[in-house]
């Protein structure tokens, strides 16, 4: 099967973006991740609501460590369907590790992800992205607490820059940080 997701940036132009799928036979490629010490442990999840052959479906996948490392397509954005999409990734990893444990994820804050994520390693820890919490205090609050709430995170964000580790091109070119 062969999930195509488009995007229009003009009237003209259309980009397409095409994932194979194997429907059920052995995969074409398999994981992206062969050494089982380079698994990632900590992971982002997300679905895209899309259209497959004029269908509603949602296309939950998993990165971590720089890569994809799971992507399905199920029928409904409920826990039972995400689990299942996510749990593909969940099945690859355990091929690799059998004991492997996801320690975190970073979700949007959707309550059938996080509960898919639960169900898939009940020890999980779960994040927020720190958009989607921006996003949900622009909502929920007004007025100036809205404003001084705003601050407080945006205080909080850049803080963070002194726990982010060097990257090794920092490394390598010995570059100073903070």
């Amino acid at each position: 099967m062969r999930l195509c997701v488009g995007e229009k940036k003009e009237k003209t132009q259309r980009r397409t973006y095409c994932i194979d799928f194997s429907g059920g036979r052995q995969p074409r490629r398999s994981t992206t991740v062969k050494d089982p010490q380079t698994l990632p442990r900590d992971l982002v999840a997300d679905e895209k609501l899309t259209r497959v052959a004029k269908q509603q479906v949602y296309v939950p996948t998993t990165v971590g460590g720089g890569c994809f490392l799971g992507v399905s397509v199920v029928k409904a954005a409920d826990t039972v369907n995400l689990e299942r999409g996510y749990g593909e990734f969940a099945k690859e990893a355990r091929a690799l590790a059998p004991a492997y444990k996801a320690r975190s994820v970073c979700t949007d804050g959707w309550e059938a992800t996080r509960q898919a994520w639960r169900g898939l390693f009940p020890t999980i820890k779960l994040a927020l992205c720190f958009l989607h919490s921006i996003l949900k205090i622009t909502k929920h609050c007004a007025g100036q607490l809205r404003h001084q709430v705003l601050d407080k995170a945006w205080q909080v964000y850049e803080s963070m820059e002194m726990f982010i580790a060097p990257s090794e091109d920092d490394l390598e070119n010995k570059v100073e940080l903070g």
